[in-house]
């Protein structure tokens, strides 16, 4: 399961008219800085939020580094890049909850693929 930020949040808008002045260009830049933490900030708690929520329907899961979207030509910067161990008898119930998040912001894209392997939890000791 991956979790995708839009590197422009969906209610940026159209682009700022050009500054009249240098201060109006410094609020134009501090309010795009804000804009752009604020997305981030909002990334990472979703990621939290949805990665708690799954991990409490697999009997394991496992974080992956966030893959890079030069390599993986995936659209977007990689927020969560997860593995998790779902039961056959709850994997209804797992693909119904991604299915929730999907709809619960523009800035965000969540990709369920599988089922795959269980080679994420290969070699693990308990």
């Amino acid at each position: 399961m991956k979790l995708y930020a839009d590197e422009r949040p969906a209610d940026a808008g159209a682009p700022a008219a050009k500054p009249a002045t240098g201060r109006d260009y410094l609020r134009q830049r501090r309010s795009s800085v804000r804009a752009h933490e604020d997305l981030w900030q909002r990334a990472e708690e979703f990621a939290t939020r949805l990665h708690e929520t799954l991990s409490a329907v697999a009997e394991d899961a496992r974080l992956h580094p966030p893959q890079n979207a030069a390599l993986s030509g995936a659209a977007g910067r990689n927020v969560l890049n997860a593995a998790y161990l779902v039961p056959r008898s709850r994997s209804e119930e797992f693909v119904e909850l991604v299915d929730r998040t999907k709809d619960e912001t523009a800035d965000f894209r969540v990709e369920l693929t599988g089922p795959w392997a269980a080679y994420s939890f290969a070699g693990e000791k308990p």
